[in-house]
């Protein structure tokens, strides 16, 4: 503002003169309104304001204002001018869509005919300023402003930006609220599920009530649109497809007889419930977000993926209903990793320092797990070869690919086996081992997995082998020692070759055997979670 114009009522010369100076200014900007640097066109558009303040000129109506969401209302929280340099960049962008969650939204014929009507005015505003500019030569008079058409500019200015405002936000208003449906309708759909869960017989009751089962399946139905609105550009999306009726029910048999027929004997329940527990865990933890998240929907971003708590509920679901589909679904994977967690909690017997490992997750305990996986293999193959097949494809032939592009052995062990020379080679290192160990296959394996567990320490060596007779202890150590060497560079590079896929594996093998006997119960409804303290949208 020119300092002249402080403390008086300023003349229309004046005035005018002002709003030129800034506009020259602003010219200094090689493209002003869509710069970094705001400055200038905030000045300018601030001048612009005053001086229709100062001369007089009612602006237009913008009433409308009033039916805004409170998002808006807070950028415009009365119906004064307030000129946003977002407003003018959106009318000159010319933009007729906009994209948000991978869904174009197309903005309306009126608001186009209004942002044509304000690039019109906005270009004959900075025209006619252009001719009231001072000339560089002094000896040259300056133009005298003609207060009308000035008034006439600042008149078009006003009223056009107003229309544009007003039709530009509602549109924008309508899309976020299209953008956010499938939110909304995830929200609706819990609140229905939880409306029927207020009823006590019904809750009893549970997934043995039609309707419930309805409800319920309407929820995770909304949840797959929900995750894939929220992820719409991303690789390898989930779809979650998992048959949550069935891992809700297959936990009310628990909690009710502890029995599960269709899944065996008593170390698949115990596996199946915790893998289960994972799905419900989740899903419980996004029902409490979705009840959360519908009393401040106003601070949700239209863009879903940037709301950091709505993606990292989805990810904990997508995640535990992968796991589900991957290890539940196919059943001889599944029968591996309930296998491998019986032998750990078998080794656990046998060497009780193990059980503390794996309760505090210490760093040893991820060398251990890949040795007695390998060892269970070589022990009975047929258990655990599902399991290195899955995390160790490369080592092994499919069952139906007849190629020769692995090497595969010619020794006994290849029809079983399919595996490549490596691992053909540790195979008979294993079966000249268990030669020079006596006792029969229960003490070779009670030794091999303290030996597993306790690593190459050589005052452990001596406790490990102490039991063989005196002649023997020599030549089992010399070939044990032999055969572990080979076993480690397996396991490594079981942890190694498909690094994300082992962690995964290993930290469903950890919670099983943390937590795949102790007979809990779960409960169906997320009500009955613990709210969240810092809710996090």
């Amino acid at each position: 503002m020119d300092e002249s114009m402080l403390g008086r009522a300023p003349t229309a010369d004046l005035v005018i003169s002002n709003v030129c100076r800034l506009y020259q200014d602003l010219q200094q900007d090689w493209d002003p309104v869509f710069s970094e640097d705001r400055t200038r066109i905030e000045a300018f558009l601030e001048g612009v304001t005053l001086a229709t303040s100062w001369l007089g000129l009612k602006p237009a109506s913008r009433a409308y204002r009033s039916r805004w969401t409170v998002n808006y209302r807070a950028l415009f929280p009365d119906e004064r001018q307030r000129y946003k340099v977002e407003i003018l960049q959106a009318a000159l962008e010319a933009s007729e869509e906009l994209f948000l969650n991978g869904k174009e939204y197309k903005f309306s014929h009126t608001t186009e005919d209004a942002r044509t009507a304000l690039n019109e005015s906005w270009a004959s505003i900075c025209i006619h300023l252009e001719g009231l500019q001072i000339p560089e030569d002094t000896q040259t008079p300056a133009p005298k402003p003609e207060l009308a058409e000035f008034l006439q500019e600042l008149y078009k200015l006003d009223s056009t930006w107003a229309d544009f405002e007003g039709k530009y936000i509602n549109d924008l208003i309508e899309f976020e609220r299209q953008a956010k449906y499938p939110l909304l309708e995830a929200i609706e759909a819990e609140r229905h599920l939880s409306k029927f869960e207020e009823n006590p017989w019904r809750k009893k009751q549970g997934l043995q009530c039609p309707e419930y089962r309805h409800r319920t399946r309407a929820l995770i139905s909304s949840l797959a649109k929900l995750n894939l609105a929220v992820h719409p550009h991303r690789k390898g999306v989930r779809d979650l497809s998992v048959d949550v009726d069935k891992a809700c029910n297959f936990l009310m048999k628990c909690a009710a007889d502890n029995r599960a027929e269709d899944l065996g004997d008593g170390k698949h329940r115990d596996t199946a419930r915790v893998i289960y527990q994972l799905v419900i865990q989740s899903l419980h933890a996004m029902r409490r977000y979705l009840r959360e998240v519908e009393k401040c929907l106003e601070k949700v971003d239209s863009h879903l993926e940037s709301n950091n708590g709505l993606v990292e509920r989805l990810m904990d679901l997508e995640e535990s209903w992968g796991i589900c589909a991957r290890y539940v679904q196919n059943k001889k994977l599944f029968a591996g990793l309930c296998d491998l967690v019986a032998q750990i909690k078998c080794a656990q017997t046998i060497v009780p320092s193990l059980a503390s490992m794996c309760e505090a997750c210490d760093a040893e305990v991820f060398l251990v797990i890949p040795r007695i996986a390998w060892l269970r293999a070589l022990m009975e193959p047929s258990a655990q070869l599902p399991v290195l097949r899955h995390l160790l494809p490369n080592r092994f032939l499919d069952d139906t690919d007849q190629s020769s592009k692995h090497a595969l052995s010619e020794a006994p062990c290849r029809d079983m086996w399919r595996c490549d020379v490596t691992v053909a080679s540790c195979v008979q290192e294993f079966e000249l081992t268990l030669t020079t160990l006596t006792g029969g296959p229960t003490m070779a394996w009670e030794l091999l997995a303290r030996r597993a567990v306790n690593g190459t320490h050589e005052a452990e060596d001596d406790k490990i082998f102490e039991t063989l007779a005196p002649g023997r202890a020599s030549q089992a150590k010399t070939a044990v020692n032999s055969f572990m060497i080979q076993l480690e560079a397996l396991s490594i590079e079981l942890q190694r070759h498909e690094p994300e896929k082992w962690n995964e594996f290993v930290g469903i093998v950890l919670q099983c055997v943390a937590g795949g006997s102790d007979g809990k119960g779960f409960c169906m409804r997320g009500a009955d979670g613990p709210s969240d303290s810092s809710f996090t949208v």
